[in-house]
């Protein structure tokens, strides 16, 4: 039932690349591999640095998966074996939860997956990347890879989603959820979901400067826009552009453009708007410092050690499994919010099986 309900409202979770990257339900180095296909209709210098970024994204993402296959994958092998149809298991007995003792812990675990297969299936079907061992077949995956296209990763979307859901419990964040760090001995807390884009400025100049206090961006360094107020500009909603190096004032400001060190981009013709820079609830992809998501994490690279995936896939599959999550208990907005009774109902049945 919680799929049905959450398969029925695909306009709040359908989207194409740009509404995807707009709404920071993806972030720019996730879709690198991919040029950006509305480029392709004008061709030029823009589509051109666009197919030659993507084709080298992809290389080196299938040389790092040559290194985890010689150094990772016979260490790792049984464990993947045994994660290739039980993924779930394997957070259950994590756990310690058992359908006597845990059955609506066990239930939540379900509603994710049904919502899970149907967003993830959606979302290899709109993407169709080629699995790594077609265009490498020296990765040689001992058993696979599935018929089914690589991006997302499906083991990588439901075990990032199971966890999140799991942590909307405060009796299991408490014992899995996110610890301080250093560690302080306290309990672990609710996942540190970053809420909101981040607004910045933006001249309107040619060139056109980002004014955005305390940035981490560096040359080259890919980055999206939206606009709110969705008035005129010679920026795109959801676009990767590329932060150039002239004009470059580290931490403070930017001037960027289409493509890496190409012209900068003119906004001298835009309407006064505000812009602003989506982020994705769960940002960037380093470790999580919490023992839940750290299995979660380790499912989903272990398809990567098998050389079914890419990093990118498994990196895409947890800002998407975030944002859904996000939209399905924090947003704020009504518009927005993805609504499943049912999978409330089990949330709260399940809660009470975890005292805090």
């Amino acid at each position: 039932m919680a799929g049905r309900e959450f398969g029925g409202q695909p306009e709040l979770w359908q989207f194409g690349r740009r509404e995807l990257l707009a709404k920071g339900w993806l972030e720019p180095r996730d879709l690198a591999w991919q040029p950006d296909p509305e480029l392709r209709a004008a061709g030029g210098n823009d589509w051109t640095a666009a197919k030659n970024s993507g084709w080298s994204t992809i290389q080196a993402e299938i040389a790092e998966l040559q290194q985890l296959m010689q150094d990772d994958r016979d260490r790792y092998l049984a464990e993947i074996d045994l994660q290739a149809d039980n993924g779930p298991d394997y957070i259950v007995a994590f756990l310690g939860a058992h359908t006597g003792r845990y059955p609506w812990t066990i239930e939540l675990i379900n509603c994710g997956l049904s919502i899970g297969n149907i967003a993830y299936s959606f979302y290899k079907a709109a993407f169709k990347r080629v699995r790594p061992s077609f265009l490498c077949p020296g990765l040689a995956p001992p058993f696979g890879p599935p018929g089914h296209p690589s991006f997302t990763s499906g083991h990588s979307f439901l075990a990032h989603l199971m966890g999140l859901l799991l942590l909307e419990i405060p009796g299991i964040q408490s014992r899995y959820g996110f610890f301080p760090t250093p560690n302080t001995g306290a309990p672990g807390g609710a996942v540190p979901f970053v809420a909101g884009p981040i607004a910045v400025a933006i001249s309107r100049a040619n060139p056109a400067v980002v004014s955005w206090p305390g940035n981490t961006l560096r040359a080259d360094d890919p980055v999206c826009f939206d606009l709110p107020q969705q008035l005129s500009s010679a920026i795109n909603p959801g676009q990767i552009y590329y932060v150039l190096a002239s004009g470059l004032v580290p931490n403070t400001s930017f001037r960027f453009s289409t493509r890496i060190a190409g012209p900068p981009v003119d906004t001298s013709a835009d309407a006064t708007q505000t812009y602003v820079i989506p982020q994705n609830p769960l940002p960037a992809g380093g470790a999580f410092n919490s023992p839940l998501m750290w299995l979660s994490q380790r499912i989903a690279k272990n398809r990567e050690r098998l050389g079914v995936h890419y990093s990118s896939d498994t990196t895409g599959s947890r800002h998407l499994a975030a944002a859904i999550c996000y939209s399905l208990f924090h947003e704020a907005d009504p518009q927005k919010r993805i609504v499943c009774p049912m999978l409330e109902t089990v949330k709260k049945r399940a809660e009470a099986e975890w005292p805090a």
